[in-house]
């Protein structure tokens, strides 16, 4: 019976290993993603600040700016689909 508890508990032990190596792996991708799109999210109100500036100095139509800001905020909608 003793050969047998061991050969049971190590399966035991090596299976928590693989589940404590997989879930740090998937809070590692996790993570690189969250940093992704919040990069993202940060260049999109960049560009956005930089788009309101130049509609009010009128180096770009109303129309043009709006166009845009329906653009970035399709991509994000689509993005957030994917996700």
């Amino acid at each position: 019976m003793g050969p047998c508890c061991l050969l049971h508990s190590s399966w035991l032990v090596y299976g928590f290993g693989e589940l404590i190596e997989n879930t740090q792996a998937i809070a590692h991708n996790t993570s690189a993603l969250r940093k992704t799109s919040l990069a993202k999210e940060m260049e999109d109100k960049k560009l956005l600040e930089n788009l309101t500036v130049w509609r009010d100095q009128n180096l770009i139509t109303q129309e043009e700016y709006e166009a845009k800001k329906q653009d970035l905020t399709q991509e994000n909608n689509n993005d957030d689909k994917q996700n």
